[in-house]
């Protein structure tokens, strides 16, 4: 019998089985639009293995034809969708929650530098329970009081190739505390470099420890980015360093003027 003779009230329930017809001889040409609906298909009746590879797209498909309650639970996993097919213009505003996200899904290495800012982080949505123990940030700005609630830990340079020499340059890539395990072999002009980029009213805290031998060596000089500047000493300036002991110097340094301009605020304890 021709297709075209053959009408869904023409086929008595059964007489017309799969196996009558031959692969491909029903195409999309010879079924007129709107033919075929989902109230004349039986459950089940298409799945996976009935359908072409990429033989559907999405603009063959009617808006809101496919919604959740028609796909089955764990169907469609990430292996089985484009690269950069899912858009957020494409998801529904609160569609995508943290229910609906398999626990370490989604890591650092998948989410594009500065894809996730303030303005989309819902107040109180972090919190300690969902961080890690540990975190390691290289700058932190906070606007308002911090709170610690154990102890602080910083990291300290420890230089252990020699003392302290006539020139010392500490960068603002650097650590804050400076320890020699040697014997200064020199007085010594520090230098603390960076400091430029500090914004005004921003104070920088420096610890510097040197360990002395029989010939005492101190810090004679101070320089900010190159310039000479004269400390307000505590007690005031020193003139020399204590034999066979170690002297702890600490540099308050605030920016007063974006020229620029400091006040730096020093004082030096010895430790036997």
């Amino acid at each position: 019998m021709p297709l075209n003779k053959v009408t869904a009230d023409s086929i008595a329930d059964g007489t017309v089985i799969a196996a009558d017809i031959a692969d491909g001889s029903i195409t999309s040409p010879k079924i007129a639009a709107g033919a075929v609906t989902g109230n004349t298909l039986s459950t089940n009746i298409i799945n996976a293995n009935n359908i072409v590879n990429s033989s559907i797209l999405g603009n063959d498909l009617a808006d809101n034809v496919i919604r959740a309650n028609n796909i089955v639970a764990g169907t469609i996993t990430g292996n089985l969708i484009a690269t950069s097919q899912i858009t957020g213009n494409l998801l529904t505003a609160n569609c995508v929650s943290g229910n609906n996200i398999v626990a370490a899904t989604i890591t650092g290495n998948l989410i594009a530098t500065g894809q996730i800012t303030g303005n989309l982080i819902a107040t109180s949505s972090v919190s300690s329970n969902n961080l890690v123990d540990s975190i390691t940030i290289a700058n932190i700005t906070s606007s308002q009081t911090a709170t610690f609630m154990g102890p602080i830990f910083e990291r300290a340079n420890v230089v252990t190739t020699g003392g302290l020499t006539a020139t010392v340059t500490i960068p603002t890539t650097n650590t804050g505390v400076l320890i020699f395990t040697a014997n200064s072999s020199a007085n010594a002009t520090v230098n603390f470099t960076g400091l430029n980029t500090m914004s005004v009213g921003n104070v920088a805290s420096y610890v510097i420890m040197v360990p002395n031998g029989t010939t005492a060596r101190y810090i004679s000089a101070v320089q900010i980015d190159g310039n000479s500047i004269t400390p307000k000493w505590a007690g005031g300036a020193p003139i020399g360093g204590t034999s066979a002991n170690t002297d702890m110097y600490s540099f308050n340094i605030v920016k007063t003027d974006a020229t620029p301009t400091y006040n730096v605020f020093a004082q030096v304890s010895s430790f036997f």
